[in-house]
């Protein structure tokens, strides 16, 4: 999982109303949440934007216990 799904949370955006922001359909962003589906880099920045944070905060992957991966 990536560290935006939790900012996401934490702002208390829904996957629908992310989605709609960015473009991007819902099953696509959740697949890219679930780490099914790689993002396309134009995705990366649509998401970090909409958000509020950069690519490198947005996209940087969350250990199993929600901690950042080093």
């Amino acid at each position: 999982m990536y560290q935006f799904v939790e900012i996401r949370k934490a702002l208390g955006i829904s996957q629908a109303r992310l989605a709609a922001m960015t473009g991007i359909s819902r099953s696509a962003l959740n697949e890219v949440e679930r780490g099914k589906r790689v993002p396309y880099p134009g995705w990366q920045q649509r998401i970090a934007e909409a958000l509020g944070t950069c690519e490198e905060i947005a996209f940087q992957k969350l250990s199993g216990n929600g901690g950042l991966e080093t």
